[in-house]
């Protein structure tokens, strides 16, 4: 998860759920309305996994 570690977060909750640690510490206002709970699913792949996994939402 090179992309979580370099926004200090391995586990990959911000890449792959979505959200802002840098703009606040609650969990509803960092994702300020941008949560993905199953970041897995095709409607939201692109701002996902996608991102690293390009594989994933090739056409």
């Amino acid at each position: 998860m090179t992309r979580g570690r370099e926004q200090v977060d391995p586990a990959g909750c911000i890449v792959c759920h979505g959200g802002d640690p840098t703009i606040s510490d609650d969990k509803q206002a960092a994702h300020g309305g941008q949560f993905y709970p199953a970041p897995a699913s095709p409607w939201v792949n692109e701002h996902t996994c996608g991102q690293c996994h390009e594989e994933h939402v090739r056409v």
